[in-house]
C-alpha cells in the first residue's frame, strides 16, 4: 500500500515564527515506514513564505497562500508531484490572500479556511478545491467564527477544526472545536479541547485525532500536553506530554505515516529549536 506524506516548511518571518527552509520536503512511498531517511526534494516553485496552508491529495501534495518575505499576503496555490518531483501552479485560492489559516484534505478535495487577510482582517470564510476541475468553491463559513492560528485536521469523511486565536475578545485564545460535514455543509460544535490555546499542532491517526502543544489561554506560557480525540465518543483523552518540551509554531513539521504521528521543530524560546 502506498503512503504520502508531506511536510512543507518556510522561512521565518516574525520573531516568534521559527520554521524551516521551503526546500526541505519528506515524503514516503511503499512499504517501508521506518527508513528513518530525509530526501531533499525539489525546492518549493513559488516565492519564499511563512504560514502557507497545505494538505495532500493521492499522490499530490498542495501548498499556497501565507505572508512572503516582503510582507505581502499571497493566494498563489502550487501542486507539487511525488512521482516525477515537480512542481506546478494551479488556480489561485479562491479567498482573499491570508496566512495562519487552516486546511486538511477529505478524500478527492482539499479544504481552506478561516486566517488572517492582514492586520485587521481576520477570516472566517471556508474553501473547497477540486484538483480535477482545478476550481475551489465557497463552503459554509467556519461555525466558530473569525479565527487563526487553530488547528484542523481530518477523520474519514469529516473535518475538524478548533483552538486558536478568536476576533471576540480580540486575540483571546479559545477552545471550542467544531466538526465539518462535506455532504450537508454543516458545522457542528462538538467537545471542547482541555485547555483553551493557540499556535498548537493537530493532526489525526487513523480513526483519532491529535491535539497539543501551543500558548496557553494567557497566550503567555508555553504548554506540552497532548490530547486524543475520540469522534465517535465525542471525548478527549490526556496522553504522554510531547517529550520534545514546551512548544509553539510547530507548523509544517507534523504527519502521519503507517499510524505514527510525527512532531518537530517549531520554537521553544530561549533555544529556537
Amino acid at each position: 500500500m502506498q503512503f504520502l506524506s508531506l511536510l512543507f516548511t518556510f522561512l521565518p518571518l516574525m520573531k516568534r515564527r521559527l520554521c524551516f527552509v521551503v526546500c526541505v520536503l519528506m515524503v514516503a512511498f511503499g512499504g517501508d515506514c521506518y527508513g528513518q531517511v530525509w530526501t531533499q526534494k525539489a525546492s518549493f516553485a513559488g516565492t519564499s513564505r511563512g504560514d502557507a496552508f497545505s494538505f495532500s491529495i493521492g499522490t499530490k501534495g498542495y501548498v499556497g497562500g501565507g505572508q512572503d518575505i516582503s510582507g505581502s499576503y499571497v493566494d498563489d496555490f502550487w501542486e507539487y508531484d511525488a512521482i516525477s518531483n515537480t512542481w506546478t501552479q494551479k488556480g489561485n485560492f479562491g479567498g482573499i490572500a491570508r496566512w495562519q489559516g487552516v486546511s486538511f484534505s477529505i478524500g478527492a478535495k482539499g479544504y481552506v479556511g478561516i486566517g488572517c487577510g492582514n492586520s485587521t482582517v481576520i477570516c472566517k470564510d471556508f474553501w473547497e478545491y477540486n484538483p480535477i476541475s482545478d476550481a475551489w468553491t465557497q463552503k459554509a463559513d467556519y461555525g466558530g467564527g473569525e479565527r487563526w492560528d487553530a488547528v484542523g485536521f481530518a477523520i474519514g469523511n469529516k473535518g475538524y477544526i478548533g483552538t486558536g486565536q478568536s476576533i471576540i475578545p480580540y486575540q483571546h485564545n479559545v477552545s471550542d472545536f467544531w466538526e465539518y460535514d462535506p455532504l450537508s455543509n454543516i458545522w457542528t460544535q462538538k467537545a471542547h479541547v482541555p485547555g483553551a490555546r493557540s499556535f498548537a499542532v493537530g493532526l489525526s491517526i487513523g480513526v483519532k485525532g491529535y491535539i497539543g502543544t501551543g500558548y496557553d489561554s494567557t497566550n503567555a506560557n508555553r504548554l506540552d500536553d497532548f490530547w486524543e480525540y475520540d469522534p465517535s465518543t465525542d471525548t478527549w483523552a490526556q496522553k504522554a506530554n510531547y517529550p520534545g518540551g514546551n512548544r509553539v509554531d510547530i507548523d509544517g513539521g507534523h504527519f502521519t505515516i503507517c499510524n505514527y504521528g510525527f512532531v518537530g521543530t517549531g520554537n521553544d524560546i530561549p533555544n529556537n529549536t
